[in-house]
């Protein structure tokens, strides 16, 4: 292909995926119009790849500084002038108007933060959501909420922080009854929840999965070694004991139908009683030295929301270049359409003021 600059999307980015609106679509007496394309992901092929991918590519290098990679997180890679972005993407959880966001999601060794955690999971939450064939029932959750519950455990631990337990109770209870989030369903409904969690003072990400059928929170991390496991595990076990008190107060067993006297994973367990921690084995690790973690914490998400073995190996510049281009892709056919993203956020229930507190039978170790 050749290198032509090319300040507007190339012709893959109007069709075969654009829907012509009509010739008064961009009419102001017109609401609206809903984007028809629910999500990034979609099916390419070959020739369809390589091309979204070149464009891509010649979009993100135009205006890039001689010596972009020298730069840090929090500095431009851009020439001056040349970093805000002319048209806002629009994420549905992000708005987007930096290109240094698309650098930083593109470029290998490079950190990516929790809006780009947010939207891709936003994203495959909605994938899951619309698809005919899926049947697997899982929800994922935003950066935010791990952030709340380690408030919470503080909490509850003595520490002092900005929100009372009260607060933070109610947070973590409206995330569990499905009323935080776009495109949420209640954890009673689903059989797993998925949380992106970043370690505290380690700049790394990992996937934690807490399944109901299996009484367990399952851990997939890009990094296996002795020493970092037990790094994790004691996070983790944070998760452990204090989810149980939530899931209590919530009334989530009720709601979920689940007797814990007759199903074979919880007899011989109270309510109480912490659930096991799976350090998931054998999965793709991220190279030596690299800040790949986020990438392939969205990659083990996207391929248990499919119900598909996670692969032996995954190539991280494959990774980072696919996720970037295919959002890039969506934001601008989204921008082109003159389109808006569905109402995709649940109603705000009624406060109930008199639920029972158990919090006194969780002991904090």
């Amino acid at each position: 292909m050749p290198a032509v600059r090319h300040r507007r999307p190339g012709p893959f980015n109007i069709s075969p995926y654009m829907t012509s609106f009509g010739s008064d679509a961009g009419s102001s007496s017109r609401q609206p119009v809903v984007f028809y394309m629910k999500h990034p992901f979609i099916s390419l092929s070959d020739k369809e790849e390589s091309d979204l991918f070149s464009n891509f590519w010649i979009w993100l290098k135009e205006d890039l500084l001689v010596k972009h990679y020298k730069k840090n997180y929090a500095e431009d890679r851009y020439k001056k002038g040349k970093t805000i972005l002319p048209q806002l993407f629009n994420f549905g959880v992000a708005t987007i108007d930096n290109k240094n966001w698309f650098y930083n999601i593109e470029f290998e060794r490079q950190l990516i933060d929790n809006s780009h955690i947010d939207v891709l999971f936003y994203y495959i939450r909605k994938k899951a959501k619309y698809s005919n064939s899926s049947t697997y029932k899982f929800i994922n959750l935003c950066c935010n909420f791990n952030t709340v519950f380690l408030n919470a455990w503080n909490a509850y631990y003595g520490i002092k922080g900005d929100l009372s337990k009260e607060v933070l109770d109610e947070m973590i209870i409206d995330y569990i009854n499905g009323y935080k989030m776009l495109v949420y369903a209640p954890w009673h409904t689903v059989d797993d929840v998925f949380i992106p969690v970043n370690l505290e003072g380690r700049l790394h990400w990992i996937l934690v999965v807490i399944s109901f059928n299996d009484r367990c929170i399952k851990v997939y991390d890009s990094i296996n070694n002795s020493l970092h496991h037990s790094f994790v595990v004691n996070h983790i076990k944070k998760y452990a004991q204090l989810i149980l008190m939530y899931l209590v107060k919530s009334d989530f067993y009720q709601k979920k139908g689940l007797d814990i006297a007759s199903h074979h994973r919880y007899q011989g367990h109270t309510v109480y009683d912490s659930f096991e921690i799976v350090y998931v084995e054998d999965l793709p690790q991220q190279p030596a030295a690299s800040l790949d973690c986020g990438v392939y914490v969205a990659s083990y998400a996207e391929f248990l929301s499919e119900r598909k073995d996670i692969p032996a190996v995954l190539d991280p510049e494959e990774i980072h270049l696919r996720y970037g281009a295919l959002l890039w892709n969506y934001g601008n056919q989204k921008i082109q359409a003159g389109a808006v993203s569905d109402i995709e956020a649940p109603l705000k229930p009624v406060r109930n003021r008199t639920q029972n507190n158990s919090s006194e039978r969780i002991t904090i170790q």
